[in-house]
């Protein structure tokens, strides 16, 4: 651990105080920075439902902070208020900017994107403690005859897309679950990448083993055979929702592996990764949906790697603007 808190003293350029903070564990990617918990969080982050059993309604049966991110907007009043962040205050506040402009590039696919190259750099809304100590950014756009507005906390990301015009969105459970289906097919980038063992010689001939990033192709069409299985699908009275298969549902056991056995399933060149326990540790493995017959909305995990376990449940991703202090406990 002691490689990745002085990479982030380099970057951040401020001493920090490990020893506070609320247990989180974050990794904000490409953006020069890496707080990492090695650990195997496939099965835990993907072994409860996520749409709750009992539930009655959308709102009911999708997570809390769920609900707020897709059913609030921050007002004028909130704009101009002493919580807006501009993203310029400090280093980590800027990596957190950064990191929220690279998820929205990193789901969508770039023919929905905005027009204007650094429209989301110049026109981020991060707000403090915008609900329940969970600081989160925002962003909305005009694409393709659709409203877009992307909310995200540290561990969530979600999509709201709603149509300018009247749009026949399906009237049955089934043609409302084909029209988001479709609609993930188009808006989802194509490609995603995960991390791998690229297998070789040196140049004494002695194998070695070199962390390399994978290309994962087709994300559309697996998210489409992952997120929109019919039985995974729930109808209520205002809408239907539906959530992505978890290991059980796909007959995976979890099987603590070490060693070899890891490395063989991260090879480069391992056809069948993405059936295996691991792959559940990316955020394409979770995407859930909603459709309300005005809107549909998308959400998932902002998980990629081993690196961290992001959940909707307890207190996962408050107070993140506040820095390292706040995002990572350090044991005594």
């Amino acid at each position: 651990m002691w490689r990745y808190r002085q990479k982030l003293l380099q970057e951040v350029g401020r001493p920090i105080d490990w020893r506070k903070g609320s247990g989180m564990h974050a990794k904000l990617t490409n953006v020069a920075v890496t707080v990492m918990l090695v650990c195997i969080v496939c099965g835990t982050i993907n072994a409860q439902p996520v749409l709750k059993p009992s539930a009655n309604s959308l709102n009911q049966a999708m997570p809390g902070r769920v609900v707020h991110l897709f059913s609030y907007w921050p007002d004028a009043v909130v704009l101009s208020g002493p919580n807006r962040v501009s993203g310029d205050e400090n280093p980590w506040i800027a990596l957190v900017k950064s990191s929220s402009v690279e998820w929205v590039r990193k789901v969508l696919n770039p023919t929905w994107l905005p027009e204007e190259k650094k429209y989301i750099e110049d026109n981020l809304i991060m707000i403090r403690n915008e609900f329940d100590e969970f600081d989160v950014t925002r962003i909305r756009w005009i694409k393709n005859g659709y409203n877009l507005e992307v909310s995200q906390t540290a561990g969530i990301i979600a999509i709201k897309l709603t149509p300018l015009k009247s749009v026949d969105m399906g009237k049955t459970a089934d043609q409302k679950r084909e029209f988001a289906k479709e609609l993930s097919r188009q808006i989802v980038n194509n490609t995603g990448m995960r991390y791998g063992l690229r297998y070789g010689l040196d140049d004494k001939g002695k194998p070695v083993k070199t962390p390399v990033k994978v290309p994962v192709k087709d994300l559309p069409a697996k998210i489409c055979g992952y997120s929109f299985r019919p039985e995974l699908v729930r109808q209520f009275p205002d809408g239907i929702a539906g959530e992505a298969t978890t290991m059980e549902d796909e007959g995976i056991a979890w099987v603590s592996r070490e060693g070899n056995d890891v490395e063989v399933e991260y090879r480069e060149d391992n056809p069948d990764w993405h059936k295996s326990q691991y792959s559940w540790a990316y955020w394409w493995r979770h995407v859930c949906w909603w459709h309300d017959g005005k809107s549909i909305g998308f959400f998932t995990l902002k998980t990629e790697d081993e690196s961290w376990s992001a959940n909707y449940s307890d207190n996962f991703g408050t107070r993140l603007f506040e820095g390292p202090t706040e995002i990572r406990k350090e044991p005594p």
